[in-house]
């Protein structure tokens, strides 16, 4: 035995078979799981309910939640979006994480929804905006942002066109014609978590929104943005390794 562990490639293979016995330990038994980074988010700039410019850089440092809509939406998907924000928010407090956590509304119409209207929303709906932002811009940067950057398809069509497709879920039936030239939006409904580094680490699609998994993956991200030294190394290998719940 003295004899084979003399030679440096009997020495190579110990150690080849005992890094692969890790690396198959760590695969089975995954001893740290970690959110996937779907991919790098976009860069940004837009502006808040008051006019203030906000960019991917500024928010920078901490977990942001994106919902997506537009203010004069006659379904029931912006009150569902809301609804589902809401619960979000009181989620984010009840576990105390309002420092490491925010949530921004990115509102698509971009003639309607000035910052002024997105003021005015905020009020009416009893909005909390100590972290929340109603963020807008122009036509070309929130294309940019939500359609190419996030993935969430929207589209301009004729109110009328519409309502027709959409009339199970209108909030109200109308009871005359839409004016010639008014317009809303189709839009898929989804919620897309980025992290502290602007990575996308989670989307959901359902409705309302799933806040158990929610917040598990926040936790996750929190645990894993908090970590040093070997901890890091660990979540690291996570994802090298793929190690993500399920």
């Amino acid at each position: 035995m003295a004899e084979f562990l003399r030679k440096p490639f009997n020495l190579a293979l110990i150690g080849l078979g005992l890094l692969v016995a890790a690396m198959t330990a760590f695969v089975v038994f995954q001893p740290v799981q970690v959110i996937p980074r779907l991919a790098y988010g976009p860069e940004f700039e837009l502006e808040d309910q008051t006019g203030k410019p906000v960019s991917d850089r500024t928010l920078e440092g901490g977990i942001v939640l994106y919902g997506f809509g537009y203010t004069s939406d006659p379904t029931v998907t912006i009150e569902e979006t809301l609804a589902d924000l809401g619960a979000f928010q009181a989620a984010v407090a009840a576990e105390d994480f309002q420092t490491e956590v925010s949530l921004a509304l990115i509102l698509f119409d971009d003639q309607r929804d000035t910052p002024e209207r997105r003021q005015a929303f905020a009020g009416q709906h009893g909005l909390d905006l100590s972290n929340w932002l109603l963020l807008g811009g122009d036509a070309r940067a929130l294309k940019d942002t939500i359609g190419l950057g996030f993935g969430v398809y929207y589209e301009a069509v004729p109110l009328v066109d519409l309502l027709e497709n959409q009339a199970d879920r209108l909030s109200e039936q109308p009871t005359f014609p839409p004016e010639p030239g008014s317009y809303g939006y189709l839009q898929a409904q989804r919620y897309v978590l980025v992290d502290e580094r602007n990575f996308i680490r989670a989307e959901y699609k359902r409705v309302p929104l799933d806040l158990e998994l929610a917040m598990r993956d926040i936790e996750y991200i929190i645990r894993e943005k908090n970590s040093t030294g070997a901890a890091r190394a660990l979540n690291e290998a996570a994802h090298l390794f793929l190690c993500y719940p399920q």
